[in-house]
């Protein structure tokens, strides 16, 4: 009698999206390569399976940065370094013993104070206070030192910057809105469901109706956890030798 051979454990939950991904992705190769009929597995059920990888591939890759963010991250710097240089100007030009505009420069610092080290606000929150710094820059008590220190066209790029950075921002949420995607964990769950549920199916095919394809696919998939296996633990191994190595080094600077 044929000695039955069981699909083992992949224990899964141990694995990161990465790893995770290239396993599961290796599991679709094997099925498609022995068909599903000869696994028992209904065409609808794989496809299933593969649309629901699918949507787990793209939430994963929906989980770095957009190109959205990265024009506004670009963006704010701009914003950061128009802020800094607004204020460092004044600052300078205010205690200027041989310029004759120093005392417009202090008016227009104390007038403005309150927006300084705006910079560090949250970019939100920033956005809205940049607004009102505008606003108040281009109140007629305040325009005119502005106008005197040569800032129109500083205050003005300010300006452009800000209100590009907010169209994006809500072009950006609209987007997500209209791509709203479960999460990778979730998606996740439902993939790890229909996983057990094909190699459970497989392995009941491979017992009532053995052929060289379910053969060949419960072999392959043992092979793959295994090396599967093999590179995780190949991983911790290096993280954990990466660990002790700072470790011993902030020793040996300590002592």
């Amino acid at each position: 009698m044929e000695m039955i051979v069981k699909v083992k454990n992949a224990k899964l939950a141990k694995l990161n999206g990465a790893e995770y991904i290239h396993f599961i992705d290796f599991i679709e190769r094997l099925v498609e390569t022995a068909t599903p009929n000869k696994l028992g597995l209904s065409e609808e059920f794989f496809y299933d399976f593969k649309k629901r990888l699918e949507e787990l591939r793209n939430s994963f890759n929906r989980s770095k940065v957009s190109e959205e963010t990265n024009v506004l991250n670009k963006l704010n710097k701009k914003r950061d370094k128009i802020i800094v240089y607004l204020f460092s100007n004044l600052r300078t030009e205010k205690v200027n013993p041989i310029s004759d505009k120093s005392e417009i420069a202090e008016n227009l610092y104390n007038n403005i104070n309150s927006y300084n080290k705006l910079q560090n606000l949250p970019n939100r929150q920033k956005t809205q206070v940049i607004e009102n710094l505008i606003l108040d820059l281009n109140k007629p008590e305040n325009k005119e030192y502005v106008d005197t220190l040569e800032l129109s066209e500083v205050i003005g790029k300010l300006d452009s910057i800000n209100k590009e950075y907010k169209e994006i921002t809500a072009e950006r949420a609209d987007n997500q809105l209209a791509n709203k995607v479960d999460s990778f964990k979730v998606i996740r769950v439902d993939v790890d469901d229909l996983y057990e549920e094909l190699s459970l199916r497989a392995f009941a095919e491979n017992v009532v109706n053995p052929t060289e394809e379910s053969k060949t696919f419960i072999n392959s998939i043992n092979k793959l956890i295994d090396d599967t296996n093999h590179a995780y633990k190949l991983r911790k191994a290096v993280k954990k030798s990466k660990k002790d190595k700072k470790k011993s080094s902030d020793k040996d600077k300590e002592g």
